[in-house]
Parts: C-alpha cells; structure tokens; sequence
C-alpha cells in the first residue's frame, strides 16, 4: 500500500511539474524544486535507505495530501493571475536598480557585529583548540551567556538577512562584493561561536538557488561566469560535511549524512507519530500555535529580554515531544527533525493538511510573483529567502522559529524604500 501512495505522490508532483513549466514558466522555480524534494524524500524512505526504518502508511499519505494542497492551490492561483510565462529572472533588462548607498549601512552594521562578537570568538576558538569542535556544542546548548543569547536570537538573523541580500547583489546586479565578503566572516565566526551548520547550509542554499533563477540549469554557464563562486561553493560545502562530521554521533559516510540530514526527518516522523495522541491528548490541539510560533516567538523574546515573562509558543510544546532521541535505524539517532507535517497536525489534525499548505502556496506565489514582475532587490532577497526557507522545512517547521521571522523583517527594513544614508 506504501508503494501505492508514493507512486500517486510521484505521478501527482510529475503532473504539478509539467503544468508549472507550460503556464508558469523557468525550470528552477519553487514549485519544482519544493515537488522534486517531497518527490524524492517520499521514494528513498520508503526503501529504507541506508537500513532506515521505513515510516507507516500515514506518513506517505500525510505527505501526498500536503502536496496535493499546496500544487491545487498553486493552480487556481497561476489560473486567475497574469501569465508569469513570459516574464523571467534571467533578463537583466528587468532589474530594477535601487539606492546604491545602502551598502554602506551593510558594511556599518557588519563590522560593528564583528567587533562586538569578537572576545565571544576568540574564547570559542579557545575552548575548540582545548576540547574539540564537537565538544563546543555541547558547551553552547547548556550555556546561560547573554551576549550568546542576544546573538543567537538577533545577530543570527541579522547576519542572514545581511547575506541574502549581498548575495543578489552578487548574483544578479555584480556588485557589493565587499559587503559579501565581510558577511562571510560574520558568518565564520557565528559558526565557530555556535559550532553550527545551518547558517551555513542556508548561505550555500541561497547561492545556489540564485545562481539557478538567473541562469537556469545550464550548469557549464553557471561555472563560465562564477568560476570564484563555484570554488567558493566547493569550500562552503567542504566545511559543511567537515561540522556535520564532527557534530555527528556515529560514523557515517559522506552520502550517508545527506541522506539523514534531509530525508532523516521523515522517518523520525514517523517514529513520533505514533506519540500524536498522547500529544493531542495531553494539550489538546494547538489550533494554529504551532504555525504561528515564529510570529509569537518574536514577542515572547523581547519580553523575556526586557521583562523576564516568559511565554511558550506552540514550538516548545512540541520540542516537549520531539527533543529526545529516537533510533531511526538500528545504529543512527535523531531528534528534533520532524518536518513542517509535525506541527501541521500538532495544529489540526488533518485538517491542517488543508489550512496550511494553502496558506505557505498563496504566500510563496505572491513572493515570486512579484519578484519576476517587479524585479526590485528587496522582491529578490524575499523571494530568495522563502524559496530557501521553503526547501528546509522538510527538516522542521523554520518558520515557526523567531529567528527567520526577524530575517523577513530585517531584509525588509535593509533592501525596502524605507531606508536612506
């Protein structure tokens, strides 16, 4: 029966596929890449790659009805909206310039941040000379330092919304290559602080993909007219595999880890779905706290700051649930990774299957559509940012951490109109 459902998951995001590149246009969209991931997640897990535990049948159907939502919400959008076919991200006759001394506040705000994390960074880098980089993580999970505290919550998207924005600057307008330089050392010394690879994973994302919206899947242009970018690509994911290397809890090999990091989260839902009834039955659903926690999550931080009062949003009951380690095969452990699925029906049940694949395909074809229509460095950096964001919740619900809805905002406030030197 498994191999029923996947195969309706495979014919459905094939089916999605075909009419996005007939009516909506470019082969390295949202819709393809978010289809491809579920498409594929979906196939290896149900052959237990890797001796992995083959989730139950609800999972598959979970992930079939997630799709089947947000594709027929796609359509009915694309149907009753300007044809998008024509227009493209690739024509840089489109591109709207905007305020060229905006860089200048990047560069500001950058070097503050590198001047005030600095004593932080040396004392981490200490403590990774004494004890291990492996070792440091466990050292940042348990500690009570301020200035990490502020960090994580503000610097960290901050930095990121500093780097999707530099980044198409690089990409699309080939400028600013100062302001990216300089966030790739905030970046290395927020990992080095944290021992951390998603800020990472998401810069090399965001490149990639800006990389494809401009040139397409012609990987031999891509290379032709990046070649310093796609060495940069080669280093970036080098340090990707050497800090999942270390932080991992078994040996594993380098392809091992891909799979466990991107797909690993579907098998562990489907260990932790057999905890939803108690879960449900301990809170009851969350009726939408879940999905809205980012949103929640970034008032509840200032009001720990400022006030001490601490809030729980909808995330911290289910890292509650998730946050110990489960075996999702008979030598690999992992926690916390559920996929967005998880906090959908933490929300609804079922019926979250509905309400909010609908509501992330209107908000995603409203960030692309005016990124191809309007072609404006702020609609490029939200487009980037969601199109990324997108992608990486077959990890986990990110939106519902307050981090990237800071990152939303502080792209906003430093790409918008609002802003002048």
């Amino acid at each position: 029966m498994i191999f029923l459902i996947v195969f309706a998951t495979l014919i459905l995001g094939i089916g999605m596929i075909t009419y996005t590149k007939k009516y909506i246009g470019t082969s390295a969209n949202y819709i393809i890449f978010f289809n491809l991931l579920w498409m594929v997640g979906s196939i290896l897990t149900s052959l237990g790659l890797y001796d992995s535990f083959v989730p139950p049948l609800k999972i598959y159907l979970y992930i079939f009805f997630m799709l089947l939502t947000f594709n027929v919400t796609t359509v009915i959008l694309a149907s009753t909206s300007t044809s998008l076919k024509e227009y493209s991200l690739n024509d840089e006759s489109k591109f709207i310039i905007t305020d060229k001394k905006k860089s200048r506040i990047l560069l500001v705000i950058l070097i503050a941040l590198i001047v005030l994390i600095f004593p932080t960074f040396i004392r981490s880098v200490s403590y990774i000379m004494s004890n291990g980089f492996g070792e440091l993580r466990s050292e940042v999970l348990t500690s009570k330092s301020l200035v990490q505290w502020i960090l994580y919550h503000y610097g960290h998207p901050l930095i990121l919304a500093i780097m999707v924005i530099s980044t198409v600057d690089v990409i699309f307008y080939r400028k600013n290559f100062m302001v990216y330089f300089i966030g790739l050392i905030c970046v290395i010394m927020y990992i080095t602080i944290f021992a951390s690879r998603w800020i990472l994973a998401e810069c090399i994302l965001m490149l990639v993909l800006c990389l494809l919206q401009k040139y397409g899947n012609k990987l031999t242009d891509i290379i032709k007219n990046n070649k310093k970018i796609a060495l940069l690509l080669l280093v970036g994911l080098s340090l990707l595999i050497y800090i999942t290397s270390q932080r991992s809890l078994h040996e594993a090999s380098i392809l091992e880890n891909i799979y466990y990091y991107f797909f690993g989260s579907i098998d562990l839902l489907g260990i932790f779905s057999h905890n939803l009834h108690q879960y449900t039955f301990n809170y009851d659903y969350l009726y939408g706290q879940a999905f809205f926690s980012g949103v929640v999550g970034v008032f509840a931080d200032i009001l720990r700051l400022l006030l001490g009062i601490n809030i729980n949003t909808g995330i911290v009951y289910i890292n509650e649930v998730v946050q110990g380690y489960e075996y999702v095969s008979p030598t690999i452990r992992m926690n916390n990774n559920v996929t967005m699925l998880y906090a959908f029906i933490s929300d609804f049940g079922w019926f979250g299957l509905i309400i909010f694949p609908s509501l992330i395909a209107v908000f995603c074809f409203k960030c692309y559509k005016k990124a191809v229509m309007k072609t404006t460095k702020l609609n490029l950096a939200i487009y980037v940012y969601t199109f990324s964001i997108l992608l990486f919740c077959i990890i986990e619900w990110f939106p519902g951490r307050a981090t990237t809805i800071l990152t939303f905002v502080f792209i906003y406030l430093l790409a918008g109109k609002k802003i002048r030197v």
